[in-house]
């Protein structure tokens, strides 16, 4: 099906022959978690995802909309990866999950929901490269009262444009 790059013409679609491959080999992956979620009967309790993502992935929005109606979801885990440096951007739907215990996010961009009442059941939170502003980092430990772990790499940036600049010693007093 993809097993040629076309070069017959500036309207055809060209893909190189690993990056066609990679297409193909993540729609079937979607396909497939999108099919188990549509047919499972029950909570889901667990949900991780560990794959490589770019700056939008409208299939993992997709999922992260879903389980946020779902409002079971007491461990999620987005353990993302893309050999550009994109930062996949959560959905506003992400801070749907608000039943989370157990939080683990890797490589994605995490920006400020003013209508968010937080994560109140989180204990456990992991954030590694995410790129996000200081902001969103107080309000979301501010909204965890019951948070015992904390692993931390961020890149902090003025997302929001507030222009908020905090030092680590304001930011856990919060």
């Amino acid at each position: 099906m993809f097993d040629e790059v076309d070069t017959d013409g500036p309207d055809k679609l060209e893909y190189p022959l690993n990056e066609s491959k990679e297409l193909v080999r993540k729609y079937k992956i979607f396909s497939a978690i999108q099919h188990v979620l549509l047919v499972h009967q029950g909570p889901i309790v667990e949900f991780t995802l560990d794959m490589q993502a770019n700056y939008t992935c409208t299939e993992i929005d997709l999922i992260i909309r879903y389980l946020s109606k779902n409002k079971t979801v007491k461990k999620f885990a987005l353990e993302l990866n893309d050999p550009r440096n994109d930062f996949y951007r959560l959905p506003l739907s992400f801070f749907s999950l608000n039943q989370l215990a157990d939080l683990t996010l890797q490589v994605c961009e995490l920006e400020f929901d003013p209508r968010s009442s937080g994560f109140s059941s989180l204990t456990s939170l992991s954030m590694t490269c995410v790129k996000t502003s200081m902001k969103t980092v107080l309000h979301l430990l501010s909204s965890c009262p019951l948070l015992k772990s904390l692993n931390l790499i961020l890149f902090i940036e003025d997302l929001d444009g507030s222009g908020l600049q905090v030092d680590m010693i304001e930011l856990f007093k919060c």
